[in-house]
């Protein structure tokens, strides 16, 4: 896993600078390779992560659409639309003209091949962990023509998860907690598995995902799946579903996080910032590392 992890920095931080070198060509996220002139003066985001970063490195000028999910910053609202999450409506595209339209991951190629089609370029970032995250900021920088702002917002996120790694490094194998990361349920249960930059939020604040060996950055489960994994916190990240409710579910009285009430949902930390890639992951990375170990923040 971790030299994985590491394979992958290498690979972005040759591509970064193949781009500082003045190359416009990389693979993406989809393993297409895309060449761009750069900065592009007009830009269409296809996700609230990428809206988010480019408002963060203050690229919101050269905003000229953004998906029907978009909404923070607030005045992303006000954009005009060109379809949703990762889904372009190609007579938007026609209409607004953007020169390259920016998706997150899991983008469907024949999306892809009609944007191109019609004259669009189209890019899919990627952000399969925190070290990803932050070559893709930079990517966006250099994309938007922001590369001094993009590389101070991703300097921030790395300065944030050296500091919380060095305060969790302490703290022994055995004490860190399992954790099982809910994304949807509980009709359909769905968890983070591996390849998510929601695990390595969990794995930098000192918290092993119980489900990290499943392939997929998103599973489903079943009930006995988690009663089997037992985890010992349990993080509900998608709306309308509580920690009081989770408790409740049949047979899941003895796993230890219910038993202990290490169960938190969106009153205990903020989830949209947790399940976006963007640069609010910061924020989130303070609010779980508390969540698992108070122990660590606790008065002397």
């Amino acid at each position: 896993m971790r030299i994985s992890r590491a394979l992958r920095s290498l690979a972005a931080g040759i591509a970064s600078l193949a781009l500082l070198c003045g190359c416009g060509s990389w693979r993406d996220a989809m393993g297409r390779t895309v060449s761009v002139s750069m900065p592009v003066a007009r830009i269409a985001s296809l996700a609230p992560s990428v809206t988010e970063i480019l408002y963060a490195i203050d690229a919101q000028d050269s905003l000229v659409a953004v998906s029907n999910q978009c909404d923070f910053q607030l005045a992303a609202k006000l954009k005009p639309k060109i379809g949703n999450f990762n889904r372009p409506d190609l007579e938007k595209a026609l209409e607004l003209r953007p020169g390259i339209v920016l998706f997150a991951e899991y983008a469907k190629m024949e999306d892809l091949d009609a944007l191109e089609k019609i004259g669009v370029k189209a890019v899919v970032l990627s952000s399969r962990d925190l070290a990803d995250l932050s070559a893709t900021i930079r990517l966006v920088g250099r994309i938007a023509g922001r590369v001094e702002k993009a590389e101070a917002v991703a300097a921030a996120l790395d300065r944030t998860v050296a500091e919380i790694s060095a305060k969790v490094a302490a703290v022994p194998k055995e004490r860190r907690p399992g954790v099982y990361l809910e994304v949807d349920g509980p009709a359909a249960i769905y968890a983070v598995g591996s390849g998510s930059f929601m695990g390595d939020v969990v794995r930098v604040a000192g918290g092993r995902n119980v489900f990290e060996q499943k392939p997929g950055p998103y599973i489903r489960l079943t009930d006995e799946d988690i009663i089997r994994a037992n985890p010992e916190v349990i993080l509900i990240d998608h709306p309308f579903q509580y920690k009081v409710g989770v408790s409740k579910r049949p047979g899941w009285s003895d796993i230890p996080a219910v038993r202990n009430g290490r169960i938190y949902d969106g009153s205990d930390y903020d989830m949209v910032a947790l399940n976006r890639a963007s640069p609010r992951v910061i924020q989130s990375l303070r609010e779980i590392v508390r969540l698992l170990h108070p122990e660590l923040f606790r008065e002397r």
